[in-house]
């Protein structure tokens, strides 16, 4: 989406409110920081976005937050010094306030958003708006509507846009270098495990409670393809099922709980224990403190994870639980400079990742996100050419460019590789790459930092809302 600029009034800023400045060159000196109240302490309110203050303290502070979950209000007043008095159990709550920061982070679930962004707006926020804005295309049009009555800005979370493995795809084919994109195919791989976690056991299961996966998932896939085209789409058709969740589709012998005595752990790959335990990626035993286990608790530990598998939601059997959304979906899109795009995601992949063939009138361009590379294959030339960066890193203590992550599991520090356990691609042991790797290995991007593609959201009001006092 493109940022709206804002122009606010004189009696606006001798209010005190938060004022729009027009963009100058050099940085801007902020008299103090831009406050920020939270509305969601769940993954990404607490753990992705929240962070950046420990990072920058000077440009972002944390005034508020609500969340139902007790232990999750008492982190965000132990780990950013809210005051107790200013952490509330329902956004609601939150919201009946007076107004009690410059900007309103909305991460709650997906049907609460518009009610909440609207009464935020009618409090004087602006707004870091999670994704997806909503199901329902009118609550769409009237947080759009609000928006511009209410003279906020509103920044919705396509985060992809933000990494430079996407910059540099749009970069290639906004410059021509396949020519004009006849066809373009996407594919969303979530992963056997990631999706029996969120979409089977977890808060996303069910679409009447929260959004179709199509939407919940991939609506980021959606903005990217829109992006990328540049023109809109015209038609559209899609396809798809809940196929295998299923309660008939339950090996016999199976439990209605993972711990509860199933005959078929063994030989299940969704087993819970399997997935939050001993998993090399997942499991709290390999040292994954992170998403998936802080779901099950803020502070996750072998103990207290087994116990959350015991008797909470993410124990179930995944052939017993009350889900009904689609486990593998197809879109077909035509847009108006003709160019046909087809986009799939699937719950039935090994890996957690996106793909995507670009064809065009003097080649074709691939991305491969495991490899971090694009490949691009000029017509009439015998081999392709691959374009492959590693991004810049800084320092730990800064954080903000530490690794841009472009795959699907881009929320934590492993990304599904676990970078925190080995170099780089391109780096040999022997490597200056390596040797610096192994000196921050132990650093961990989520809770000692955002995660690279996320940081533009909350650096547009840092560089761009300036405080009065």
């Amino acid at each position: 989406m493109a940022f709206r600029s804002v122009n606010t009034g004189s009696k606006r800023a001798a209010s005190g409110r938060a004022v729009i400045r027009k963009k100058k060159k050099g940085r801007t000196t902020m008299d103090k920081p831009v406050t920020f109240a939270i509305c969601g302490l769940g993954i990404r309110g607490l753990e992705a976005y929240a962070a950046f203050q420990k990072q920058h303290p000077e440009e972002m502070k944390i005034t508020a937050g609500a969340d139902p979950d007790p232990d999750r209000r008492a982190a965000l007043q132990a780990n950013y010094g809210v005051p107790a008095g200013s952490c509330f159990a329902t956004g609601e709550e939150l919201l009946a306030q007076p107004r009690l920061a410059d900007v309103m982070i909305i991460a709650t679930q997906d049907r609460q958003h518009v009610a909440q962004a609207l009464a935020a707006l009618d409090k004087g926020y602006h707004l870091v708006l999670e994704k997806p804005i909503s199901p329902l295309l009118d609550e769409c049009l009237a947080l759009q509507k609000k928006a511009h009555e209410a003279n906020r800005v509103v920044v919705v979370c396509h985060v992809l846009r933000y990494t430079k493995f996407y910059g540099t795809l749009y970069e290639l084919l906004r410059g021509g270098a396949i020519g004009r994109i006849e066809s373009l195919d996407a594919v969303e791989n979530v992963a056997y495990w990631h999706y029996a976690h969120s979409y089977v056991r977890g808060n996303w299961r069910r679409a009447e409670e929260s959004s179709p996966m199509i939407l919940a998932k991939s609506c980021h896939d959606m903005d990217i393809i829109r992006w990328l085209m540049g023109v809109p789409c015209e038609s559209v058709s899609s396809y798809g099922s809940l196929d295998w969740f299923r309660a008939e589709n339950a090996p016999d012998g199976s439990a209605d709980r993972c711990l509860s005595g199933c005959a078929c752990k063994e030989g299940c790959p969704y087993d819970a224990e399997k997935v939050y335990i001993f998993n090399d990626k997942s499991g709290i035993r390999s040292g994954n403190d992170e998403w998936p286990c802080s779901v099950l608790d803020v502070y996750p530990t072998p103990e207290n994870v087994r116990r959350a598998l015991e008797q909470g939601p993410y124990g179930r059997c995944v052939y017993a639980c009350d889900n009904d959304v689609a486990d593998h979906q197809c879109v077909s899109m035509a847009f108006a400079n003709g160019v046909c795009a087809t986009f799939t995601v699937t719950a039935f992949t090994a890996d957690c990742r996106r793909s995507l063939r670009a064809m065009g009138s003097l080649g074709e361009l691939e991305i491969d996100m495991l490899q971090n590379c694009i490949f691009l294959h000029p017509f009439g030339r015998p081999r392709p050419r691959q374009i492959r960066r590693t991004w810049r890193r800084r320092r730990p203590s800064d954080g903000r460019f530490c690794r841009d992550a472009p795959h699907g599991r881009h929320r934590t520090a492993h990304f599904h590789r676990r970078f925190n356990r080995q170099p780089h691609h391109g780096a040999g042991r022997g490597s200056l790459a390596a040797a610096r790797w192994k000196k921050h290995r132990a650093f961990r991007i989520c809770r000692a930092g955002m995660t690279p593609h996320r940081i533009p959201v909350i650096l547009y009001f840092t560089k761009n809302i300036h405080t009065q006092k």
